[in-house]
């Protein structure tokens, strides 16, 4: 079996054309594993988006039976370069409305620009991955690219990156990615032509390939080394907006989220049963760099946490169709994660009854809390480390609750159990944009709005069989 190498030329022009889909190319890096006490080239993020850059040393290793270079599973793909860079987006550019944007050092800035054919729009300078700025800077030309992205004031945006250590390369590549994951990264250093007939590459039907079984991860290679080379991965946020029937909502969710000044990696759309066909159409068009996932039917409140176990980044964030953000809402989670770890959200209850569910305080967007305070439960929107969604299925039961609510308590019981609380962030009159609910009464009130609609009482229930599972609530 041959494994296909893409041409570099063609997998950018195809990326191109995909709106709310990012890549990653990269080159080879060698990582020593302390089991093994050998060096073992880099295995690549387990995802169908990264590319590595089959360079002429590299192509000989493979020859020769001496690489050692793996792929996730086949998943992760191989590229060789077939033209030049510099000639590559030059001509690209010349066709399709792009953003480039340079990241180097500012020591060889001056020379990449004047040497080459590309017109860059930005040029971000960073000394090495260490500098204290490089977080800051990444996170305001984020914000800046899919605010103008989503205006559709260019196609895609490109990123190139060189002129660093092959290390502090990868590790810039990663968090750039990370941070921008609609763009396509290049982490490149040599920008020149390798033919692929130097390489002597196997040719069939003008198509290159290499043996399959570099693209296979041995038993013996630890799987941390693949989940510590996530580029989704750390401190990146993944939001998931539940859409039941509120159309308009959803959209106002989706522009206050393209705002954040702590940028989200993907958007999703859960939507729980197409209720009307047109609108869901026309929202499409709408959120162009959301993916949207359809169930046929109802299937509850509960569905949006099953689905989010797909996620890839650190951190998910959900939201209720009727849940306006501020555009500070992920920045205010993502500090109050750096002080304590909890389950957040933007309204919580603190019960008064262990029996009652309606009998409780409030505390967030309807009281305006100027420091973090722990609660019972919270609702409306929850951040969390997606990794805790394993805690909240295990703790799953069929008396957990009904296909309309429960959930919110769960998920606190579940993580109560594991040590980890449950808090609202500050929301402070002073600046509203840090809240995570800005026109909760408006929006909410609705007959789509279960403590309102005749079915509170049926939250009595879920509270009452989790307290006698041990579920501790903060005034008892």
């Amino acid at each position: 079996m041959k494994k296909k190498l893409n041409k570099l030329t063609q997998l950018i022009t195809e990326y191109i054309k995909k709106s709310c889909v990012g890549a990653l190319i990269c080159e080879p890096l060698e990582m020593l594993t302390s089991d093994k006490n050998c060096l073992v080239s880099e295995i690549l993020p387990s995802s169908k988006d990264s590319f590595y850059l089959v360079n002429k040393p590299l192509y000989q290793k493979i020859e020769s039976n001496e690489s050692q270079v793996y792929t996730y599973n086949g998943v992760s793909s191989l590229i060789y370069q077939d033209n030049s860079l510099n000639n590559v987006i030059a001509e690209i550019q010349q066709d399709n409305a792009l953003h480039i944007l340079l990241i180097c050092p500012k020591i060889i800035a001056r020379k990449t620009i004047l040497n080459r054919s590309i017109l860059f729009d930005d040029i971000v300078l960073f000394g090495n991955n260490r500098d204290e700025n490089i977080i800051k800077e990444l996170l305001k030309c984020s914000s800046k690219l899919v605010h103008a992205s989503s205006q559709k004031k260019f196609q895609k945006e490109i990123i190139l990156l060189k002129g660093y250590p092959s290390q502090e390369l990868r590790e810039i590549s990663l968090l750039v990615f990370s941070k921008m994951p609609h763009a396509i990264v290049i982490a490149i250093n040599e920008w020149e032509s390798i033919e692929s007939t130097s390489l002597n590459i196997i040719h069939d039907t003008k198509e290159a390939f290499v043996d399959d079984h570099v693209a296979i991860i041995p038993h013996n290679i630890p799987s941390r080394i693949n989940f510590k080379n996530n580029p989704l991965h750390e401190g990146a946020v993944t939001a998931i907006i539940n859409l039941y029937k509120r159309y308009d909502g959803v959209a106002q969710i989706y522009d206050q989220l393209l705002a954040q000044t702590y940028p989200l990696s993907y958007i999703y759309v859960w939507v729980n049963s197409i209720i009307d066909e047109g609108k869901l159409a026309c929202l499409r068009e709408k959120l162009p760099q959301a993916r949207f996932i359809v169930s046929d039917e109802n299937i509850g409140v509960w569905a949006r946490f099953a689905y989010a176990l797909n996620n890839r980044t650190e951190y998910t964030v959900i939201f209720d169709d009727d849940t306006i953000p501020g555009i500070k809402w992920i920045e205010n989670c993502i500090d109050n994660m750096g002080k304590k770890e909890a389950l957040l959200g933007t309204i919580g209850l603190i019960y008064d009854s262990q029996s009652c569910y309606m009998q409780h305080k409030r505390i967030g967007w309807s009281s305006a809390n100027s420091s973090a305070s722990f609660v019972d439960i919270v609702g409306h929107s929850w951040f969390f480390k997606t990794d805790w969604l394993r805690f909240y299925w295990y703790e799953f039961e069929p008396t957990s609750g009904n296909e309309f609510c429960g959930e919110d308590m769960h998920f606190s019981f579940a993580l109560q159990k594991q040590g980890i609380p449950t808090m609202v962030p500050p929301h402070p009159l002073h600046d509203k944009e840090l809240w995570g609910s800005l026109k909760a009464l408006e929006l909410g009130m609705g007959s789509e709005a279960i403590s309102v609609s005749g079915k509170g009482s049926h939250m009595d229930m879920p509270l009452q069989r989790l307290v006698a599972r041990g579920f501790k609530l903060i005034n008892f």
